[in-house]
């Protein structure tokens, strides 16, 4: 009976290694897609991740509607309890963009906020942890159902008379991920 149960699963180990095993025929990018002559889909996926939002503005790809609501800027942020504030390191402010994200996919998902790369004047940027909520909403993480939306925030702390903040939504770390494109600059802040 060991023998038997042995033979089985090593036939069942080699069948795995087998549908795991990559094509390394070169010739063969293992796209079911493959461009044609004129036919510009490739190009129209490239631009369609060069796409920027910007506060107002909203985005929608494979999973996500991403309502790109307002961004704020605080020096400060004081919540319901007046001896918790969250507040930026010296010569710093806070830079907190607001969003409803519905999930317009098939399936349930997880908002990811390590998913994010941010960049201040082409400086690279974390997210900021707040204590707080903002004007009402938390920071944007967690489970969202199939056709579910979530309200949230993204925050970062930026120097003092900064130019530009850009940052990237990439829906996980494969390389055909949804990549969600986002810009605020100080004139596109909400008083």
């Amino acid at each position: 009976m060991k023998r038997i149960l042995g033979v089985v699963l090593a036939a069942i180990m080699v069948m795995s290694l087998v549908a795991c095993g990559g094509n390394s025929d070169s010739g063969s990018n293992g796209s079911i897609n493959t461009p044609t002559i004129g036919d510009n889909s490739s190009q129209s996926a490239a631009s369609a991740d060069d796409q920027i939002t910007i506060p107002g503005d909203s985005v929608k790809k494979t999973k996500y509607i991403f309502n790109f609501q307002k961004a704020k800027s605080y020096d400060k942020i004081t919540g319901d309890n007046k001896y918790l504030v969250d507040e930026p390191d010296a010569g710093n402010e806070y830079v907190v963009c607001f969003f409803e994200v519905t999930n317009v996919s098939s399936e349930d998902d997880f908002v990811n906020p390590l998913y994010l790369d941010a960049y201040v004047d082409d400086t690279s940027v974390n997210t900021a942890t707040i204590l707080n909520k903002v004007d009402g909403y938390e920071r944007l993480s967690g489970d969202l159902a199939a056709g579910k939306k979530a309200k949230g925030i993204f925050a970062f702390q930026v120097p003092k008379g900064w130019k530009k903040l850009e940052f990237t939504y990439k829906d996980g770390y494969a390389k055909d991920a949804d990549k969600y494109n986002f810009e605020v600059t100080p004139d596109t802040l909400s008083n």
